[in-house]
């Protein structure tokens, strides 16, 4: 008796990388602090500088997306405990990179190498616009900064 026998090969593979991770650094903060409402209407800004500081941490020299948009802040929450007007106020982040390149939502940098990693470091800072008779009130909101592969 005779038998057929067939081999099959296939070639398996794959690409090992540090996993992305985002971390808080620095001193700086997104905290706008007390501002007089007039009646008038003017922006406050914190430069990038002296705003939030991100650290971008992955395979060196790997592409990575950073996307963020800007934020709807609002005084619901004092409002609703003080009995107050409620208001909104739109935070518009300027994101820079640690050399002061600016950074677009949906733009990709690759990731400086440092020893075994990559690294990336953002800063941000914002303006928002306070327009005449702006209901008082703590303003809050969440600014959300992602980055990926």
């Amino acid at each position: 008796m005779r038998s057929n026998r067939v081999i099959l090969a296939g070639e398996a593979s794959v690409n090992l990388v540090v996993p992305l991770s985002v971390k808080s650094g620095g001193s700086g903060d997104l905290d706008f602090g007390d501002i007089l409402v007039t009646n008038t209407s003017f922006t406050e800004t914190i430069s990038p500088k002296k705003g939030k500081e991100f650290l971008v941490v992955g395979q060196p020299g790997r592409n990575v997306t950073i996307r963020f948009n800007s934020v709807e802040l609002t005084n619901y929450q004092w409002a609703s405990l003080n009995n107050g007007e409620m208001g909104q106020l739109k935070f518009i982040p300027n994101v820079v990179l640690q050399n002061s390149k600016k950074v677009i939502d949906g733009s990709a940098f690759p990731l400086n190498k440092k020893g075994l990693i990559g690294e990336l470091i953002l800063q941000v800072g914002g303006a928002i616009t306070v327009n005449p008779k702006q209901p008082i009130g703590n303003y809050e909101g969440l600014f959300v900064l992602s980055v990926t592969y």
